[in-house]
């Protein structure tokens, strides 16, 4: 926590409020737009372009390669142990202890001679591919930390809290071309007796708003 709100400077992005996390309803994003010079994924299928982000959306120069800061809760949550989640924008982390020794380390590292290297590759050869956009990147909260091997390992595990106890059922779908067949059966020759006078709904309204 205290790494969070301080040295690691996670809190400049990911902070919704002025609680320090303590907040019932804290989101853990401002919901802004920063690049933070993440590296291109060549193992997306096709090798797509960069992706230029809030670029694509405004056509203005100080927005290419920004992405909105995402929730950082359930930043851990999966659907099985074993289940590889994906970080970022383009999916180039496999785990939160990749993405937290970059943003640590990002610009005192050397730049990788191989850009199609994954992170895992990248951290065992002490190297960082070239960002996949290389302008406006966001050096106030990235790239040199000075967090010690001890810091990053405290920093995940705090991440790994925000992750929910349980689970809530999706609603199932709506079929519009189903219906309930029970409700079908009925009598239309069968007759009901009033049970007690329908009063006309003007007098209804006039007696409750007409005051």
């Amino acid at each position: 926590h205290d790494l969070f709100y301080g040295q690691a400077r996670c809190f400049f992005c990911h902070q919704s409020g002025n609680d320090q996390g303590v907040g019932k309803f804290e989101r853990y994003t401002n919901d802004f737009y920063f690049n933070i010079g993440v590296p291109r994924n060549h193992e997306i299928p096709n090798d797509p372009e960069p992706d230029l982000g809030l670029f694509a959306t405004t056509s203005q120069n100080n927005h290419r390669g920004e992405h909105k800061v995402p929730t950082l809760r359930n930043v851990d949550k999966r659907p099985y142990p074993s289940f590889v989640k994906a970080y970022t924008h383009n999916g180039w982390f496999k785990s939160l202890e990749q993405i937290v020794h970059f943003y640590n380390t990002a610009t005192v590292k050397a730049t990788c001679s191989n850009e199609y290297i994954t992170a895992e590759q990248a951290i065992a050869e002490n190297c960082w591919p070239a960002p996949e956009v290389n302008e406006n990147l966001a050096g106030f909260a990235v790239g040199n930390l000075r967090l010690s091997a001890d810091d990053e390992e405290a920093l995940v595990s705090y991440l790994k809290t925000l992750t929910d106890t349980t689970s809530v059922e999706p609603p199932s779908v709506y079929l519009p071309y189903t219906y309930d067949k029970s409700r079908l059966d009925h009598n239309d020759e069968e007759s009901y007796e009033q049970e007690a006078p329908i009063y006309n709904y003007r007098e209804s309204i006039r007696s409750r708003y007409m005051r």
